[in-house]
């Protein structure tokens, strides 16, 4: 039905009003700024800054306008033709697809998923990551492109509700398979690649002008915990001392906004010291606008806003919390507080207008750089189309990460690979022609997604099992699931993988943990972690040591583990048991995860990640409570304030080949340069398998006497890393080949050998450090400063 416009201009009013009079809602453009009329006014002028942009338009607003812009979800603006925008879309390891408003053919897609972030951080390879994000956000950008909707009249999926780094501080938190691990060098390092490639470039493209796809960063601050002890994170108040926030919260944060220029963040549920977050005006408008100098926009976690009333009861009344986090600079809600709220706290003189006009600017500011007030055909990035959506170039790359995420944790007498190394790939012997594929993991979908998923592209993931019989041949590979995660069937699962073990001569066994929660409607209650479900304890869940046990009890078989999981697992029996030849941590690898895994199993790519976390024993988790936000609280967290033997250090990680480091060099520098120190040392690879390598730079301050502001000191902190692509070994069958020897260099700065004191202030700490080079101090020396 055509819908007749009549168009009244005003004189008295500082607006354009336009009126739609029909009966049917008339159809928006997907673009504001498309209407003839509208193109006559300062905010639709293209050769305008975006900020002045922004303030024409908030100033034509009413009201009423104003309000329906203070959610995660604008409402549309009839009246000027500008749509709506759904500011709400995830994407932690893949543009999520899920029941959203699109054509049928681009909700069958899906999208590819990666590998959880934890296993990407894992691979140390910040180019990968760098790709990884390009991916995600090219995907995202070409289903917005193709239409992609959460609702009519709402586009969406151009603001990106990753990275979360916070900190993995408890090995019993559910959401640590999110995070980019323990270490915030690590995770700073990392983030801000993964950063640039969601928002900036296609290709050859980039654009000054417009972002790809804006990068929101989860969740700020001090939030790691779902519950536990009675605390719930609606209501947790995260006790940290500023020494702390600064040097373990905080850190990650101010490099995401400070170096990677990331445009949004989301505020979580939790306390800090009393305060709720997204009412914390030291943090967010000091911190992170005064010291850091963002300039983009705040949105609260899904139901923040309003837990501040119930079941936080910091606020007496939904109107109060709602103008406590405006005003504390929390720009958007996600959820009603604000809808339910606001309004009222307006008439109640809480806040004023030009609180509401300053916080409906930064988040405006987002979508005109997205290019939602621009003429399509002047965005580069809406050429983007659905091809790239999983495509052939984005699978292989999702099993390139997964591969490059595992982690080899024992490897006796050479179990791994399963293709004897050499150079002469028709000579490399196979070690195992039949194979037992066993455990809860081997063949389940949605565990190797992880959690933050949606449809996987086409519909399909690669698991172990199928990914071994596709390379060995399904009459070679002998399956049994033997238990589930959580729950199992004793005897009942456990004779057919006993029965299997003793036809193979090897059996590889995929246990770990679950993260499946929820997905497309269905409730997995095979699920020990996830959002809203922290583990109690880091046992191996359910009955999986049972069946190891019971193998090894009624069989002669030797076994291989590879753990399929989202963070520490004790695994302490295992490491011991010498007929547990081989253990591997995969984490959760994404769709292309059983290829990733069986590529490394079979030796088509030699393992080379390391631990982004440590692996405590098992009665690590009995001695501090989950809630204890400490960093130095006995027996210590993480790899930096550890004070008790633990299973596998931060940066562990073995090699099917081996290297050598020689030739340490610690120069000081006398120029003009910010650095103090130069660092060099040679790598090379002696054994016989082309290999990655991943170098960690650690310092640590010796000086035994306590200087004023510090009770104890990091063991060691990680400064610096890098990877090595490819180190090829020696030719050993020609006499004129060169050894590949890889000249390593770091710069330390004065930065480099300051600390956090009690202040939470950094301090150059003058005396005695200690430089290592990798976990197990491969090299290392003393140094004064």
């Amino acid at each position: 039905m055509a819908c007749k416009r009549i168009v009244f201009l005003s004189l008295f009013l500082p607006l354009l009003i336009i009126q739609h009079l029909c009966i049917l809602s008339t159809s928006i453009p997907l673009n504001a700024c498309q209407d003839s009329l509208q193109q006559t006014l300062p905010y639709c002028n293209a050769s305008l800054p975006f900020v002045e942009r922004v303030a024409d338009l908030v100033k034509r607003l009413t009201v009423e306008e104003k309000l329906n812009l203070t959610n995660s979800r604008h409402e549309p603006i009839l009246r000027l033709s500008i749509p709506g925008y759904d500011f709400g879309h995830e994407c932690l390891h893949g543009s999520v697809v899920l029941s959203n408003y699109l054509p049928e053919s681009v909700a069958k897609r899906g999208a590819t998923v990666f590998p959880q972030p934890l296993g990407l951080a894992a691979s140390y390879d910040t180019d990968l990551l760098l790709e990884i994000g390009r991916a995600i956000s090219d995907e995202s950008r070409g289903i917005s492109n193709a239409n992609g909707q959460t609702k009519e009249g709402y586009p969406s999926f151009l603001d990106c509700w990753s990275p979360n780094i916070n900190i993995y501080r408890d090995p019993r938190w559910g959401r640590g398979s999110e995070t980019y691990g323990e270490d915030p060098t690590l995770t700073s390092n990392l983030l801000a690649t993964y950063i640039d490639g969601i928002q900036n470039g296609y290709g050859d493209i980039q654009s000054s002008k417009f972002v790809k796809v804006i990068s929101v960063l989860k969740h700020f601050v001090a939030y790691s915990l779902e519950e536990a002890n009675g605390e719930m994170r609606f209501y947790f108040d995260a006790k940290v001392t500023q020494q702390d926030l600064e040097e373990t919260y905080l850190a990650a944060f101010k490099h995401a906004i400070t170096v990677a220029k990331a445009k949004g963040v989301m505020c979580s549920y939790n306390q800090v010291n009393g305060v709720p977050m997204c009412a914390n005006t030291k943090l967010l408008e000091n911190t992170l606008r005064d010291d850091w100098s963002f300039n983009g926009s705040v949105v609260s976690d899904c139901g923040a806003v309003g837990n501040m009333y119930d079941p936080m009861y910091k606020f007496s009344s939904i109107p109060k919390a709602a103008a406590a986090s405006m005003t504390a600079g929390t720009d958007m809600n996600c959820g009603n507080a604000y809808t339910d709220g606001l309004q009222d706290a307006l008439k109640a003189k809480l806040l004023d207008e030009a609180t509401i006009d300053k916080a409906i600017s930064r988040s405006l500011l987002g979508r005109f750089e997205v290019g939602q007030f621009d003429s399509p055909d002047d965005n580069p990035y809406t050429k983007i189309t659905m091809d790239v959506v999983g495509s052939k170039k984005h699978l292989m790359l999702a099993r390139k990460a997964a591969a490059e995420s595992v982690v080899l944790l024992k490897n006796l007498n050479n179990a791994l690979p399963f293709v004897s190394p050499g150079s002469d790939s028709k000579t490399r012997k196979l070690k195992y022609k039949t194979v037992a594929v066993i455990g809860p993991n081997a063949n389940d979908d949605l565990v190797l997604l992880g959690n933050y998923h949606g449809l996987p592209a086409y519909g399909t993931v690669s698991t172990p099992l199928t990914a071994f019989q596709k390379r060995m041949g399904k009459e070679n590979i002998l399956y049994a699931a033997g238990v589930n995660v959580v729950t199992g069937d004793g005897a009942w699962g456990f004779n057919p993988a006993i029965d299997i073990c003793n036809k193979a001569d090897v059996a590889v066994m995929f246990i770990g943990s679950s993260s499946k929660g929820s997905f497309n409607g269905v409730n997995n209650l095979d699920t020990v972690e996830k959002e809203s479900m922290d583990r109690k304890s880091i046992d191996m869940p359910g009955l999986q040591i049972d069946l190891v046990k019971a193998i090894l009890k009624k069989t002669n078989i030797s076994i291989i583990v590879v753990l399929i999981d989202g963070g520490p697992i004790d695994i302490e029996e295992l490491v011991e048991n010498d007929r547990v030849i081989g253990i591997a941590n995969a984490f959760y690898p994404g769709q292309m995860g059983g290829e990733g895994i069986v590529d490394v199993l079979m030796g088509d790519v030699a393992v080379a990640g390391k631990l982004p976390t440590t692996m405590y024993y098992k009665n690590y988790t009995d001695e501090i409570e989950a809630t204890d936000m400490n960093m130095r609280t006995y027996p210590g967290r993480t790899y930096k304030f550890i004070q008790v033997p633990v299973l596998f250090p931060f940066g562990y990680g073995l090699s099917y080949t081996k290297f050598q480091y020689t030739n340490l060099s610690i120069l000081r520098r006398n120029d003009a340069s910010p650095a103090l120190l130069d660092v060099s040392f040679t790598v090379s690879n002696i054994g016989n398998m082309q290999s990655d390598v991943i170098v960690l730079l650690f310092l640590s301050f010796q000086d035994n006497e306590k200087k004023v502001g510090f009770t104890t000191y990091p063991k060691r902190e990680l400064k610096y890393f890098t990877k090595l692509k490819k180190v090829a070994p020696k030719d050993n069958e020609n006499e004129n080949s060169d050894n590949d020897v890889r000249l390593i260099h770091f710069e330390l700065k004065e930065s480099d050998f300051e600390m956090i004191n009690s202040d939470g202030k950094r301090i150059f700490m003058k005396g005695k450090w200690k430089l290592e080079i990798n976990h197990d101090s491969v090299l290392q020396q003393e140094i004064n400063v």
